[in-house]
């Protein structure tokens, strides 16, 4: 019932056909499923192996990334200020959008 109600939300029947709600009940299933392979992995294995290592976390803190990244390249603009003018960082042959 809560599916069917928000496939008939903001004008999502026009686009979702009825039958979708249906699987809303395997979807969830699949996400709960998934979701305790996954503790199951974190717990047995420390993790989940990809390329030859463990991945511990799904992703990297911004402030790692800062730390990392420190001096390769000047920073990104902030992305409201953006226009059309574009700054290449030579050292690693990227382009970006500027200020203007």
């Amino acid at each position: 019932a809560v599916a069917e109600a928000g496939r008939r939300r903001a004008g999502g029947a026009r686009v979702f056909p009825p039958s979708t709600a249906w699987f809303a009940p395997v979807w969830i299933a699949e996400r709960a499923v998934c979701s305790w392979l996954a503790v199951a992995t974190r717990v047995r294995h420390g993790g989940v192996a990809y390329a030859g290592t463990t991945l511990t976390r799904a992703a990297t803190p911004r402030r790692v990334l800062r730390r990392r990244l420190a001096g390769r390249c000047p920073p990104l603009p902030d992305p409201i200020a953006w226009s059309f003018g574009t700054r290449a960082c030579d050292r690693h042959r990227t382009r970006w959008i500027v200020p203007m």
